[in-house]
């Protein structure tokens, strides 16, 4: 079963800079994990995957305050994010699987600079927290590091082994 919900992060507060534009979460990703949790009550899945990241490393806006990855009250929030998750979705010993977050190469904002969430370091963090989620929950979470196929040598590639890999620099081309 797939319960994907586009463009999510596992952060839902405030506001997210999407191309120079701050925007609120898309209308479903504030229910994202109880939609998902009724979907696991309803298939009794063995493993649920969890694909999710990318939009945790832009620019986030909680009341007027600029706030990302890499800051202490931001960092903070986004284990409990993820924690939630792990609750969630590991009740009755559903195992959880984190795919890691891949490097992007997202369009430059308008001025010309590249996006927030192309910054290695933000890519760096996420990737950490998903780890160290992981590691207070053996047993029940892992991580799968998909950058060693996706992103050889640490950085972003459009296209492997002769074939496209993503079209538009973020998204997995099918």
């Amino acid at each position: 079963a797939n319960a994907a919900t586009l463009g999510c992060a596992f952060g839902t507060r405030g506001e997210l800079n999407v191309n120079g534009v701050w925007k609120l979460p898309d209308a479903g990703c504030q229910t994202a994990l109880s939609t998902w949790a009724e979907d696991e009550a309803l298939f009794h899945p063995s493993a649920v995957v969890v694909e999710m990241g990318y939009r945790d490393e832009f620019d986030w806006s909680w009341d007027g305050t600029l706030e990302h990855l890499g800051e202490r009250a931001f960092d903070t929030y986004e284990l409990q994010q993820i924690e939630r998750y792990v609750t969630v979705l590991s009740r009755g010993g559903t195992k959880i699987l984190f795919l890691t977050v891949p490097f992007t190469d997202p369009p430059a904002q308008a001025n010309g600079a590249p996006a927030p969430a192309a910054e290695p370091s933000r890519h760096f963090e996420i990737n950490w927290m998903l780890h160290d989620v992981a590691a207070q929950h053996p047993g029940v979470v892992s991580v799968l590091d998909i950058d060693h196929t996706i992103s050889p040598g640490n950085q972003y590639a459009a296209t492997l082994n002769g074939q496209d890999c993503r079209f538009d620099g973020i998204h997995f081309t099918v």
